[in-house]
């Protein structure tokens, strides 16, 4: 019987679900050491999927060779390492999940052909597919909006019947990223920069490098940092809900995911600015990675 292991291969982190039937334990790896842990039936969808009882890719056991048919539950870690780690111990990663069927998603899934010379049966998934059903696992959900800001892009799509209806992504600009609020937290000194969202003054450059020599030609004039750390906030939410607005019109609730849903300014200003219903999945950051097992 196979064990299960998907990685959601992200521009800065790469995040992995590994799923093993069994009893509940801890699974710390030579290289990897597990940042949650949980059991498979907090996600119903999934367990479902798992025992065979539903199928988002065809009922042919022949065709779906990983069905688990234990009647205990299955057991999952979560890990989260930096994308640049995976790439250079990518080789002895892969060593640790003997016997095991892995999926693979994200940004770098297309950078894992070396599998191919290691007799590893793998598949890859579209990201957007993989994030679409990573909510389903998660909220029970067939109809919603999913937001997704990671560390290079963001994702905004509209699922209607459990499939992927229409989705806008943000253009190739760091300005309306993660990596947009790492940079200028950077200049700010301020670790904890998704905390400040009260009295944001307007930032008015549209590129992330012009934004650096903006944000510190306010700090010149006196502006504290903790405004400033509210305005860079206030700027990206600005980018972002350009996206969200077109799909607002369907009325169905938000499913925050991606590095980002941790940030309580963005969210602050989601519900203010928008006045819309945020569902954060307990998961949310493994999205993905939960999405990409079919």
């Amino acid at each position: 019987m196979k064990n299960i292991v998907a990685f959601d291969i992200g521009s800065r982190l790469t995040k992995i679900v590994r799923i093993t039937p069994g009893k509940f334990e801890n699974h710390s790896l030579t290289h990897l050491h597990p940042c949650k842990s949980t059991v498979a039936s907090d996600f119903p969808y999934l367990t479902s999927l798992l025992r065979g009882e539903l199928s988002l890719s065809s009922n042919s056991p022949e065709e779906n060779p990983l069905r688990l048919s234990v009647e205990n539950n299955y057991f999952i870690n979560f890990y989260l390492i930096e994308t640049s780690y995976f790439y250079i111990n990518k080789e002895k990663i892969i060593e640790d999940f003997p016997n095991t069927m892995i999926f693979i998603t994200g940004y770098g899934k297309n950078n894992v052909d070396f599998l191919d010379n290691k007799n590893i049966t793998y598949k890859k998934t579209p990201e957007l597919v993989a994030h679409t059903r990573g909510c389903i696992y998660q909220t029970g959900l067939n109809d919603f909006i999913l937001l997704d800001i990671g560390g290079q892009d963001t994702k905004v799509m509209l699922c209607k019947n459990g499939k992927m209806a229409d989705f806008l992504t943000n253009d190739k600009c760091a300005a309306s990223s993660g990596r947009f609020l790492e940079n200028m937290s950077k200049i700010l000194h301020i670790d904890n920069i998704g905390d400040y969202y009260k009295n944001p003054v307007t930032l008015n450059s549209t590129c992330a490098v012009f934004s650096e020599s903006e944000l510190i030609g306010k700090l010149s004039e006196g502006i504290s940092r903790e405004i400033l750390a509210a305005s860079v906030n206030f700027a990206l939410f600005n980018r972002v809900k350009k996206l969200v607005i077109p799909f607002l019109k369907y009325n169905l609730p938000l499913v925050f995911v991606g590095g980002l849903s941790e940030n309580k300014a963005i969210i602050h200003f989601i519900k203010e600015e928008l006045k819309t219903n945020v569902i954060i999945p307990d998961f949310h950051i493994f999205n993905g990675s939960l999405g990409a097992i079919k």
